[in-house]
């Protein structure tokens, strides 16, 4: 991508020139750099290969530094690489910088980014190797979650293909895991499947003519049951990571590992039970600091 002049209106002297700017997205990346005057823009994909061409890029400029503005969860694994890159790098979290109205996108924040970690404006945050284990932990749960998702789609496909129509909402819910959860261990009775959804409606059943005759059928039928294995499998890995992740937190509250970031213990005491809370909620009512919400992907208002 093209550059442009490096024009020091409003800002003091350049502290640190041979340092960069970094905006981590879901799916891409945009680093600000200098080069003969010029602040150059270059994108790399979030693939691993790319973030590995990413740190070689960094060192062929004599790039000594780089200031990231990340996403919760997705700054993880560039962190990792460009730290054993021997870079140095700065964590920024979310609000920090103030962006200009128009000038939100990645292209235009790096840059940014890049002028106020070379002016010496950007407050240092290197997290600790638990926050990282912690956003590691996170970056997981949010893959599984998305995995789910695909699954979800995968099983509205094959049901349809059984010539059972339930809706993209409704397979999500609890009734429809349900129904899907009897017909994989052999129900068959449209008035019994009905009642999972809805007790004594029968009008469900219109929408469940079984076809377990076609070629289609049958491998409509062996996909739904592999997509709904491996989304209860997930289902049971997302709720062992939420509870490390409710653990983690906790024993970082209690080392007070905090301390020197003037957080108040009092308002993020994770108690040693939150039956009856969900994850969200667990963290909403216990866990008030933005560091630690920022490794998690969790928004503090949520």
């Amino acid at each position: 991508m093209g550059g442009k002049k490096d024009k020091d209106e409003g800002y003091p002297p350049i502290q640190r020139p041979n340092v960069a700017g970094l905006v981590i997205g879901r799916d891409s990346h945009f680093l600000a750099y200098p080069r003969e005057g010029e602040i150059k823009i270059k994108e790399f994909s979030s693939v691993t290969d790319s973030l590995l061409k990413m740190a070689t890029f960094l060192r062929d400029n004599n790039i000594l530094a780089v200031a990231l503005e990340a996403l919760p969860v997705y700054w993880v694994p560039v962190y990792r690489i460009l730290k054993e890159a021997g870079l140095e790098l700065c964590l920024v979290l979310p609000g920090e910088i103030k962006h200009p109205p128009g000038r939100k996108k990645g292209y235009f924040r790096c840059q940014l980014v890049q002028k106020l970690y070379s002016c010496g404006l950007l407050k240092p945050f290197a997290p600790s190797l638990d926050e990282i284990e912690l956003s590691s932990m996170a970056e997981y749960r949010v893959e599984l979650i998305q995995e789910n998702a695909r699954y979800l789609q995968e099983m509205a496909k094959a049901l349809l293909g059984l010539n059972i129509r339930l809706g993209q909402t409704l397979i999500a819910s609890e009734a429809g895991v349900r129904v899907i959860k009897s017909i994989v261990n052999g129900e068959r009775n449209t008035l019994v499947l009905a009642d999972l959804i809805d007790p004594g409606c029968e009008q469900n059943a219109v929408e469940m003519a079984f076809d377990f005759t076609s070629r289609r059928a049958v491998d409509s039928l062996v996909e739904l049951k592999r997509a709904y294995k491996q989304y209860i499998y997930n289902k049971g890995e997302i709720l062992v990571f939420e509870k490390k992740i409710l653990y983690e937190i906790k024993e970082i509250i209690s080392n007070k590992k905090h301390k020197k970031k003037s957080v108040d213990p009092g308002s993020l005491e994770i108690p040693d039970s939150i039956e009856g809370l969900s994850f969200d909620e667990a963290l909403k009512k216990f866990c008030r600091d933005k560091v630690l919400n920022f490794m998690i992907g969790h928004e503090i208002g949520n």
